[in-house]
């Protein structure tokens, strides 16, 4: 057998190299390199799954593969980033390399303890009863019907919630899509389909803005993208970042390899890997946890009912977040002991996810290093040197994020510190990250939405700590370090959200690295709430069919409850102040760089319009170490745009033109024009607008006056 799969795989290799080199060195096709993207994943990630889960079937050799791949990639990647310029030989130079890697690592014997269950996929061929059919042709209708809705609300202007645009038909035709890919996974037949209908589905879900909101959503996505594109065409940026570079390694791997463009590989990467990846990640789990397939299939149902936020968009924190999950699921045959895989996929996924985005990779760091001690899996004689290390590391783990802020804030000479005046608030736990959602606001259907949906992590936690006592005798306490690291993302939330001083950051941006935690919580938790939920789905085939079908309704009504939880509304219930980033947007930019004649110039305007300047000029304009639109918000050139928008003053205006130029020692590069922007959506913009035109040299208006431009000229001071 292990003659066959080398010859099998160096076959299929050969081939494939063969047609990367033409693609590379001939053709440079995006749309062939899109072809060969796909063969490299599911190459790779075989061969290299092959030797981490032998006695798996494919399809869940595959997923530990991939992540196994991609975690290499990004740590070979950023050392050499560290170590030298990113250039496209780079790339190329890592995609060779690692076919001999995977080839080495899919055919070493590796030892295992026991095989008690590894017949978690393959099912016997049957034919597909008229009943699936149906149900195949439905979801995929109803797919179709749900993509075109999202395509039809399409949106080149600034609007608080994709859900402004989308017909609310779309929901009807999402709960109906869910009530029926629920019960084909309840009862668990034909599993190849339900995985592609599954992470479509899933798909989906965090597609949202991604197809609504085709300019891009968000703020950190822009500078990203701005990044990955200044690397690209460089080899570097100055300074270099200490972190954030696993995500920018990956885009442009893909991007130098496969002629894919930046743009479009990081907005696809977070969602389309979530899509891809987690399905199989988590049947994996439900399967080991039970040992019965229908289960594990009947589980994935559970995916919907995550908190999705984190996947919508790509940034480096939700690419760790997939990250710390995929880790945490791939260690789930470690932890119930029925076989011993090597810790160096666990350990390169978490290196991975540390150079990814720090927040996530501590914790999942310690969570490995936890698990490479735990004296539950040493020998008696060693536990004398483990059980100390163990309960040391899990103590530093419940302070490490807080202590990390610190300490870059001694290094760095501003940012966090310790505020003791809070040290009651911490005390007396009045910043805690878990609230039942209770409002009522006598709208039947957004009332059940808020309700149940709105209080889905609270349920997803106690589910999973209901679980872990259930289960307490028959876990052993296998899972303790879930519960443990739990635990410490818990106290580090506390920690964050009271003794950590971030009065460098603007005031609604204060509570965002504590509020990060509580979805991580989630995950580390993720193997109890399936092995809970995946409990009760087995105990459910007994109940009576009113039951059953009423535990199905149930799960649909949460899923899509949660799908529209996880975008930003403007409803009875929020008030969304969140504008995407418009066309207008962009040609205010455009319009105010051409006036501008080449000379400097800065500008003050709101995060959107600053977007929309670095997706479209780049990094090439820097008054010293402040760019020429007011970013970061927490700086002092943001607070003059804030003064501004208090009371619009040329003397405001031409203070913050100052305040840019006494950054920069060359004269000749001293901006004699400042601009300020006005969005029509913003609060109380008639009266800002009508007294900025007092005030200014110059104005006009974009786009049938969503935006205005006003120009102050310091020589008419």
């Amino acid at each position: 057998m292990t003659a066959s799969f080398r010859i099998h795989s160096t076959t299929i290799s050969i081939l494939f190299l063969g047609a990367l080199l033409v693609n590379l060195f001939l053709f440079k096709s995006a749309l062939l390199g899109a072809i060969l993207l796909i063969f490299f994943l599911y190459l790779l990630g075989s061969l290299a799954g092959h030797g981490l889960a032998p006695r798996d079937p494919a399809p869940l050799q595959w997923w530990k593969g991939v992540v196994f791949v991609l975690s290499t990639i990004m740590l070979a990647g950023s050392g050499i980033y560290y170590a030298a310029d990113y250039l496209q030989g780079v790339s190329w130079t890592i995609a060779l390399i690692l076919f001999p890697i995977c080839f080495w690592v899919g055919t070493t014997r590796i030892p295992r303890w026991k095989h008690n269950f590894h017949d978690l996929f393959s099912s016997k061929r049957k034919a597909i009863s008229k009943k699936t059919w149906a149900g195949i042709i439905l979801i995929t209708l109803l797919l179709i019907a749900c993509f075109h809705f999202l395509t039809q609300a399409i949106t080149l202007e600034s609007i608080q919630s994709p859900w402004l645009t989308t017909n609310p038909t779309f929901f009807l035709a999402l709960f109906y899509l869910f009530l029926i890919l629920v019960p084909l996974l309840y009862f668990g037949k034909h599993r190849t389909f339900l995985f592609v209908a599954t992470g479509t589905t899933l798909f989906l879900a965090l597609a949202v803005v991604l197809i609504v909101f085709p300019v891009g959503y968000g703020f950190d996505s822009f500078i990203h993208k701005a990044t990955e594109g200044h690397i690209a065409t460089f080899g570097t940026i100055t300074p270099k970042p200490l972190y954030y570079i696993g995500q920018y390694v990956l885009v442009l791997f893909t991007h130098h390899t496969f002629f894919l463009s930046i743009d479009a590989i990081d907005t696809l990467l977070v969602p389309f890997l979530t899509a891809l990846l987690l399905p199989f990640a988590w049947y994996d789990t439900a399967a080991h946890l039970l040992k019965k397939k229908r289960t594990a299939a009947a589980a994935l149902s559970g995916l919907f009912l995550l908190p999705l936020s984190a996947w919508i968009v790509t940034t480096p924190q939700g690419l760790a977040n997939l990250w710390i999950i995929l880790t945490v699921l791939m260690s789930v045959p470690y932890l119930l002991k029925s076989e011993k895989p090597r810790l160096i996929p666990l350990i390169l996924a978490a290196l991975a996810t540390l150079i990814i985005h720090p927040i996530a990779g501590l914790p999942i760091l310690f969570y490995v290093l936890m698990l490479s001690v735990d004296p539950a899996h040493h020998t008696e004689k060693w536990t004398v040197f483990t059980r100390p290390i163990f309960w040391a590391l899990a103590g530093l783990s419940c302070v490490i994020l807080p202590l990390s802020f610190v300490v870059n804030g001694i290094l760095s000479g501003t940012g966090s510190a310790l505020d003791l005046s809070r040290i009651p608030d911490l005390l007396l736990l009045s910043t805690l990250p878990f609230t039942i959602f209770t409002e009522n606001h006598f709208s039947p259907l957004l009332d059940g939405v808020y309700f149940f949906a709105g209080n889905l992590t609270l349920i997803t936690i106690g589910g999973s700590l209901i679980t872990a006592w259930y289960y307490r005798h028959k876990l052993r306490g296998r899972f303790r370090i879930l519960l443990i690291m739990a635990f410490a993302l818990f106290l580090n939330y506390l920690f964050l959200s009271t003794v950590v001083d971030f009065s460098f950051l603007i005031d609604y941006e204060r509570s965002n690295y504590a509020d990060r935690l509580v979805p991580m919580i989630t995950y580390f938790l993720a193997p109890l709430f399936i092995l809970g939920l995946s409990a009760v789905l087995l105990k459910s085939r007994k109940w009576p069919l009113v039951i059953k079908a009423s535990l199905i309704v149930l799960l649909v009504a949460l899923a899509t409850g949660n799908v529209y939880l996880t975008y930003p509304r403007d409803d009875v219930y929020v008030t969304g102040h969140g504008y995407n980033v418009s066309q207008v947007d962009i040609d205010a930019v455009y319009k105010i760089d051409q006036m501008a004649e080449e000379q400097p110039y800065a500008v003050l305007a709101n995060q959107s319009v600053s977007a929309a300047a670095i997706k479209n000029l780049g990094f090439d304009h820097y008054f010293g170490d402040q760019y020429f639109y007011p970013i970061p918000t927490g700086g002092a050139f943001y607070q003059f745009f804030l003064d501004m928008n208090t009371h619009p003053a040329r003397e405001t205006a031409l203070e913050a033109l100052a305040l840019v130029n006494n950054k920069t020692e060359d004269e000749s590069l001293y901006a004699q024009q400042i601009y300020y922007v006005v969005n029509t959506y913003w609060w109380e913009s008639s009266r800002i607008i009508e007294t900025a035109k007092g005030t200014a040299d110059d104005w006009f208006s974009l786009g049938d006056g969503q935006i205005y431009i006003f120009r102050y000229n310091l020589a008419q001071e």
